[in-house]
Parts: C-alpha cells; structure tokens; sequence
C-alpha cells in the first residue's frame, strides 16, 4: 500500500508540474523586440498566459508592464509614475484641480491609443480622472480620504 501511494504522489507531482508549463517560453522573437524598445530595462520578471507574455520591469525610475504576443508584436504598454505627464493632459489637471497634488499616474497604450488614470489627492478627497490622448476628461471620481 505504501508503494501504491508514493506512485500515486509521483504521479500527481508529474501531472502538476507539467499543467504549470503549459506556456511555451519567452522566445526569440518575443525578446527581439522587448530588448529593442526596453534597452534599459531591469529587474525584468516574465508571466506568461495563453495568449501572450508579459514583462514586469522598472526602467529610468518608471515600473512597466509589456504585454506581447508570441510572435513578438508588442500588445500593449502600462507605465506607473508620479512626474512627467505630457504638457497637454498636465495642462488639463492643472486647470481644473489647481488645488489637488499628482499622487500617481496609470499610462496604458494599446492599439486604442493612449489613456492617462490620474490619481489626485485634496486636502479632504482624493480624485481619480480618466483622460484620454487628447486631454479630454472621459470619466471621473471622487472619494472621501482617511486622513491619520
């Protein structure tokens, strides 16, 4: 019986360990292009799902997110930073909420183009405001803030 299940655990084991490579590799062309369009890269970590792979790095001070296909075509971008919006979409913050502070900054670019979640924080509220490219407000909300 006590070989019965030590064949049964290997068994399994074997079964588990092969569902979880499932996803084929980073291939050469998936990292053809990431290492052309992120040459400064670092701390790179790869997830993998069915229909492409994506990379989780920081680069000149940003956090990132590349999500491409396995034939390398980049999929889309996710950036995460504090500073350094476009003069445009700044200028639109800047006029309608003067009064609130920049906490953080979600740029997504995909083949719909570019979209900016601003994170603003008031004295009392914090914002969240959904631009697009253009600067044009697309969505917004507001929240009671905890302050301690």
């Amino acid at each position: 019986m006590k070989s019965y299940t030590i064949i049964m655990a290997l068994f399994l084991t074997s079964l588990v360990a092969q569902a979880a490579n499932n996803y084929p590799p980073v291939n050469e062309k998936v990292l053809k292009t990431f290492n052309r369009l992120f040459t400064a890269a670092q701390d790179v970590q790869w997830r993998y799902t069915g229909d492409f792979c994506e990379a989780n790095f920081q680069a000149e001070g940003i956090r990132l997110r590349v999500a491409l296909d396995y034939n390398g075509n980049l999929i889309r971008t996710i950036r995460y930073y504090k500073k350094g919006l476009p003069p445009a979409i700044l200028n639109t913050v800047n006029k309608k909420y003067a009064h609130a502070e920049i906490y953080g900054i979600t740029e997504l670019s995909d083949a719909n183009g570019i979209q900016y979640d601003i994170v603003l924080y008031e004295k009392t509220r914090m914002l969240r405001l959904i631009l697009n490219a253009n600067g044009n407000v697309t969505a917004s909300h507001r929240f009671k803030r905890e302050i301690m």
